[in-house]
């Protein structure tokens, strides 16, 4: 999966503190500078979950490069994080792609599909060389 950042914004609804934290992660880089944390999300969600919010920041400061996105899902039978995400993402203006250059979505793909995408925005967002990782608290 790889990503192009097509349109940069700060876009959306800041993060949804008054929601119940669900999930977040972040994107780390080892540079040559040290490690930088270059994606953050929240996932956050009404307290009968049926309603699923995704706050997507991401940051270059030496191109200074900031966006944010804000998804929502709700409903129930499929994967609402990564339905949220998936707005979010596009929200902050990525474009996520296949090996072959087609467009793609993540909606209802899961935890292992929001993990390789968010590995994909730290890639557009300037850092191609060292190791991304991504941890999820």
């Amino acid at each position: 999966m790889k990503a192009n950042l097509v349109n940069p914004r700060e876009h959306g609804k800041a993060w949804q503190m008054d929601k119940d934290l669900k999930a977040y992660y972040a994107t780390v880089v080892a540079t040559p500078n040290g490690m930088r944390t270059v994606a953050r999300l929240y996932i956050n969600a009404t307290r009968s979950g049926g309603t699923v919010y995704a706050t997507l920041y991401a940051v270059n400061h030496a191109d200074m490069i900031y966006v944010r996105g804000s998804g929502k899902a709700t409903g129930g039978g499929f994967h609402l994080p990564s339905a949220a995400l998936d707005t979010a993402i596009f929200e902050a203006g990525f474009e996520l792609l296949d090996d072959g250059m087609h467009r793609i979505s993540i909606d209802s793909a899961g935890d292992e599909a929001m993990e390789k995408a968010l590995v994909a925005v730290t890639r557009a967002m300037g850092y191609y060389d060292g190791e991304v990782m991504v941890v999820k608290s």
